[in-house]
């Protein structure tokens, strides 16, 4: 979209996204020199850390800033500051970038590398010259924040929030804005104990708002303590070694529904909101999945493993990933339909958000039996009806998921439910080994995404792509809380209502038939 600015000058910006020059290229009527020469060789995606940030006035702002005591907000009441880049971050952002695509060199390798990153330090961002002003103030990040914290937040931590992205002619500005929400402080609470409720399907949970509780935090629990029914699996001590929150980056979503479910998704042409007006989709894992968060587990331990280190590790992560949230099976229903994640937030984007990006969220925390959901809430972001919840993170901190560049970012904590083997780490030879376990139950955990869609929209997919993207699977355990119409309780493997469990048999010969009548039809 495009405006003038408080100084008259045309930008086109977009709200609460930071986009990428990657994505920007593929817009149109965007400045002109978005264009020129893609291909131009450089270092690309370098990761800076800085720790300074900068406000630089002129004269007039000088003179107000020492005669007031302090800064004010000016343009929307905001303050601006620039992040203040010396020539140690420079370095030590080459360091990163060359053990990125070099890990493996050896010290001679590394004596030979001469600078070169700073030759490419040239734009506004990097000079000490500024075109704001002739006074430059600095301070320390942390600092800064500490202050505002104790002077506008009242001691509570300040939120910082995706604000947007500015586009000027050779200028790309991402924005984060910084603030205390009294909203959600004063609708949540600062400490937040979990609660009880029923849901939809009259199954018990215990839950909590607004935060995404790792599984040390819910072991403190004293309501969840008070249930005997999870007290007996959250509170043993016998479990056996297992790896310490591996990283997942998971690309794909799934949404598993009932014969009944299918049929209404299939003459509707999409998808609706169910309970709550959320459409509920779990995150597949698949074995590239898994390999890949076992290289992340042992490149983080073993960082300076040899090469013949390397080839003497043996898979074994997937010993571990034995919980419902790795299986092919379902407890939901004998038809799934998956999707590319980043696809999906897309056509969300186009016909529920008007374009704009969605937003995700920290939605719930929800503790059953054995089980710990993380909820993940996705909306339109003009919705100001979740404004309360935290806006989730890139996954780069030890939080219990975040999304990335496509991708949701899950620290599993608990992935057998059924322990049978023990992790043994050879600190000496930098392997991972198992041990034979002895069978003990222990919780299990894993993130679903919840997307709103409000009452009487539709999330809409060519027939086409629907039925490409629909496959079967086998049941996993009794479908949870589906009530059987004819007989008034739990469903069982075969029955007339179309909401029970099929076998997989009947599901796939269900599937083929839709199918061929796709292709009669065309």
């Amino acid at each position: 979209m495009k405006r003038i600015n408080a100084r008259g000058i045309e930008e086109t910006y977009f709200w609460g996204a930071q986009k990428t020059l990657d994505t920007l290229r593929d817009m149109e009527d965007l400045p002109c020199y978005k264009n020129v020469q893609k291909d131009i060789p450089q270092p690309t995606d370098i990761e800076f850390h800085i720790s300074s940030v900068t406000h630089v006035t002129t004269k007039s702002g000088l003179d107000g800033i020492l005669d007031s005591g302090g800064f004010k907000g000016g343009e929307k009441s905001l303050l601006w500051w620039g992040l203040a880049i010396d020539h140690d971050d420079i370095r030590v952002a080459e360091d990163r970038y060359l053990e990125k695509i070099f890990p493996d060199r050896t010290p001679e390798q590394r004596q030979m590398q001469k600078p070169f990153l700073s030759k490419f330090c040239t734009s506004p961002a990097f000079r000490k010259a500024s075109r704001y002003g002739n006074f430059r103030f600095t301070f320390s990040l942390s600092d800064l924040l500490k202050m505002y914290s104790q002077q506008i937040c009242g001691g509570e931590e300040p939120v910082l929030r995706v604000y947007g992205t500015t586009v000027y002619k050779q200028e790309i500005i991402p924005q984060i804005f910084h603030h205390f929400h009294q909203a959600a402080v004063s609708k949540l609470g600062t400490k937040r104990e979990m609660k009880c409720r029923k849901n939809a399907r009259f199954v018990k949970e215990t839950f909590s708002s607004g935060e995404h509780k790792n599984i040390t935090t819910i072991k403190q629990d004293n309501t969840l303590l008070g249930k005997a029914e999870i007290a007996r699996y959250l509170s043993r001590q016998d479990i056996p070694p297992y790896p310490e929150a591996p990283e997942y980056h998971l690309s794909k979503v799934a949404h598993v529904t009932t014969k009944r479910g299918l049929d209404g998704i299939l003459e509707s042409g999409g998808f609706n909101g169910g309970e709550k007006s959320f459409l509920w989709c779990n995150l597949p894992v698949d074995d590239d999945d898994i390999n890949a968060a076992e290289h992340r587990y042992l490149e983080k331990i073993f960082p300076d493993r040899t090469p013949e280190q390397r080839q003497m590790q043996q898979p074994f992560l997937s010993k571990f990933t034995t919980s419902p949230a790795f299986r092919k099976a379902s407890r939901f229903g004998n038809f799934r339909f998956t999707f590319i994640l980043s696809d999906l937030l897309k056509m969300y984007s186009q016909q529920i958000c008007g374009g704009e990006e969605p937003v995700l969220r920290v939605y719930e925390t929800v503790v059953y039996k054995q089980e710990i959901m993380y909820i993940v809430l996705v909306h339109c972001p003009h919705d100001n009806e979740f404004e309360k919840y935290p806006v989730l993170g890139d996954g780069s901190d030890d939080a219990v998921c975040g999304y990335r560049k496509g991708n949701v970012v899950w620290h599993a904590q608990a992935m057998s439910k059924t322990h049978a083997v023990g992790l043994a780490i050879d600190e000496v030879n930098q392997i991972v080994r198992t041990d034979s376990g002895c069978d003990e139950w222990y919780m299990w955990d894993h993130v679903t995404l919840a997307f709103h869609l409000p009452q009487g929209q539709t999330l809409q997919f060519d027939r086409k792509i629907v039925i490409e993207n629909l496959t079967t699977c086998d049941a996993d355990e009794m479908f949870i809380g589906v009530k059987c119409r004819y007989k008034g309780h739990e469903c069982v493997r075969t029955c007339p209502c179309g909401k029970c469990l099929v076998p997989l048999a009947t599901a796939e010969e269900i599937v083929e038939g839709i199918r061929c009548d796709y292709k009669t039809n065309c």
